[in-house]
């Protein structure tokens, strides 16, 4: 690999306080081919950074993505010790493969199931190990994890306080059900949460862009333009808004 195309970002482990050097890959050498409904990138000679998204702690197997910020709870720490104390490896100073990019992904999810967190936050792991399974061709892989992360997505809504912007976002979440449920198949859930993000939503003026992906893909979908089928859309939306009172 080229020296000029990679830096080392210093970051603590939020469990234990290592002080890890992790390879990461400057932004300017990858460059997008297209992106996705679901967001996810294919890019130039499928050079994808989601590999090194995971930092995995040498000093005790914690892993975490590199770009947020993890407070771990004294429950957290309970519940992981037992695991942790299993990884020693060094996963962060050389370049990797593919293949050990899943794999951290598949120990950071673990991980976080052990320690039960929110179900917006083990969605999107889920997503970003499918849009790698993506750029692999690997169909199968890729469509069970996008239904694992619909699902996760989908109780986010149910589950969590997403109307603050600290907190994520209820239209994002509502548009990722949709399109996710799109991308495995599921019509039905798609069209009935794609009208949730189309007709009146209370973010849609904060997140118009969302809006318009969520009009967009409806246009694909029903092959006409949206606002040929409003009718439809909010006799979608109002069924759903009485659903979800009884």
């Amino acid at each position: 690999m080229d020296p000029s195309s990679i830096y080392f970002k210093q970051i603590t482990c939020p469990y234990c306080g290592t002080v890890i050097s992790a390879l990461r890959i400057k932004s300017r050498n990858y460059r997008i081919i297209k992106r996705d409904y679901d967001f996810g990138a294919t890019y130039e000679n499928n050079i994808s950074p989601y590999i090194y998204e995971i930092v995995v702690c040498h000093g005790c197997g914690f892993a975490w993505n590199i770009d947020n910020e993890e407070l771990l709870m004294p429950a957290h720490r309970q519940r992981l010790k037992p695991f942790l104390q299993r990884q020693k490896e060094d996963y962060n100073s050389e370049p990797r493969t593919v293949e050990l990019g899943i794999f951290t992904y598949k120990l950071a999810i673990a991980q976080d199931v052990i320690r039960m967190v929110k179900s917006s936050a083990l969605g999107k792991k889920y997503l970003h190990l499918a849009w790698i399974y993506r750029g692999l061709g690997n169909r199968e892989e890729e469509l069970r994890y996008l239904k694992a992360a619909r699902d996760d997505y989908r109780e986010s809504v149910s589950t969590e306080d997403l109307w603050h912007e600290q907190n994520g976002s209820e239209i994002l979440a509502t548009y990722m059900t949709a399109v996710l449920s799109h991308y495995i198949g599921d019509a039905d859930t798609c069209r009935r949460w794609l009208s949730r993000v189309i007709f009146n939503h209370p973010e849609a003026d904060q997140r118009p862009q969302v809006v318009k992906m969520a009009r967009d893909l409806w246009s694909d979908i029903r092959d006409v333009d949206w606002r040929s089928s409003l009718g439809e859309i909010e006799n979608l939306a109002k069924e759903q808004e009485e659903e979800t009172k009884e």
